[in-house]
């Protein structure tokens, strides 16, 4: 058993790399895009909170960087290229606890297919690239705390990463979100836990940076957010959810998104047999996609807004034993050459 851990691991690894150096390759061969550069004029300053994200994005191109001082842009891409490989990782491990059967070289090549991770959130110089590490890795410890009767340990650490993951992108407020929706309704006994308090407790402290900034800056950033979004304030704007949901396709890749939406319907039809942890990642999940896909009618909403929910599907449809090793048989390969090219030439068009 242990033989075959190591294996696994080895095979992850070796993988990850190989998928690290392509990645690599067309960041030294593309010039940064617009939004990128806009972000590298984060790294020129320290602040607790910037006008339209939290602070890490900055903290972190801060220190690669040397505050700015590099001047080649693999080191402001940097982040996100190594984020990306500690982000399939997590995947992978993530999917090991909640499905030990699932075959590894799947799990990566299933996560490596996905271009939001490849490329949005693991090339770009974008918040998503800080945030997506400690996104997942809320959701590993909070399954690793359902697994373990709720250890404080792993509740705390759960909640942890939920305020890291808030200081990258405010989309991290579904996770405690998510959290509360199952403790309402998959397992109400999470209430008589102290750590599930001290937990949210410790939540809040990672949100005192932007609270701090915005309350010196006449709550600015919560001003532009709000009015970016709207519920039908001017009637049902089709081209907007037209360009959200063709854009979410793309981002997440066609295969991908077909295969996880097909595991998502086979879940739900089946939600009595769903184990606890199976439970948590749809109450993180389907909230955001819901809301992203509602804000998509009225206003425009960006498709990669929902990428961190369509990582979570990822992992929800290997979970599924009966439906991973189905999909695993029939398209590991394919899809490994299907995801490099799809990676290349997405990293091609979006600059």
């Amino acid at each position: 058993m242990e033989t075959n851990t190591v294996k696994n691991n080895r095979s992850v690894i070796v993988l990850m790399l190989v998928w690290l150096v392509a990645r690599a390759i067309i960041a030294l061969c593309t010039s940064l895009g617009n939004d990128e550069v806009y972000y590298t004029l984060y790294a020129l300053t320290w602040d607790l909170s910037y006008f339209d994200h939290p602070g890490l994005l900055a903290w972190v191109l801060n220190l690669f960087t040397g505050q700015g001082a590099a001047e080649m842009g693999l080191f402001y891409r940097l982040p996100a290229l190594l984020g990306s490989v500690l982000n399939v990782w997590l995947i992978y491990k993530l999917v090991k606890q909640l499905n030990p059967s699932a075959i590894t070289q799947t799990i990566v090549l299933w996560a490596c297919s996905s271009l939001y991770l490849a490329v949005v959130a693991g090339l770009f110089i974008l918040p998503d690239s800080v945030q997506l590490s400690p996104f997942i890795a809320s959701v590993l410890f909070f399954t690793m705390a359902i697994q373990k009767q709720y250890a404080p340990k792993y509740l705390l650490l759960a909640f942890a990463f939920s305020g890291l993951a808030f200081l990258g992108k405010y989309h991290a407020l579904f996770l405690p979100f998510g959290f509360i929706l199952y403790a309402l309704f998959a397992d109400r006994t999470l209430w008589k836990k102290p750590a599930f308090y001290l937990g949210g407790g410790i939540n809040l402290l990672f949100l005192l940076p932007v609270f701090i900034w915005n309350e010196a800056h006449d709550f600015i950033s919560f001003t532009f957010h709000g009015n970016r979004v709207g519920f039908l304030e001017n009637g049902f704007n089709f081209n907007s959810f037209l360009q959200f949901n063709l854009g979410e396709l793309f981002y997440n890749n066609p295969i991908t998104v077909i295969a996880s939406v097909c595991a998502l319907i086979y879940g739900l039809k089946r939600y009595k047999e769903l184990n606890k942890s199976q439970a948590l990642i749809l109450f993180v999940d389907l909230p955001m996609i819901f809301v992203f896909t509602a804000l998509s009618t009225s206003k425009t909403t960006l498709p990669h807004w929902s990428g961190a929910a369509f990582v979570l599907l990822i992992v929800f449809m290997l979970s599924l034993r009966t439906a991973s090793q189905k999909w695993s048989q029939k398209t590991i390969w394919a899809k490994f050459a299907f995801g490099f090219v799809f990676v290349s030439l997405g990293a091609g068009l979006l600059h």
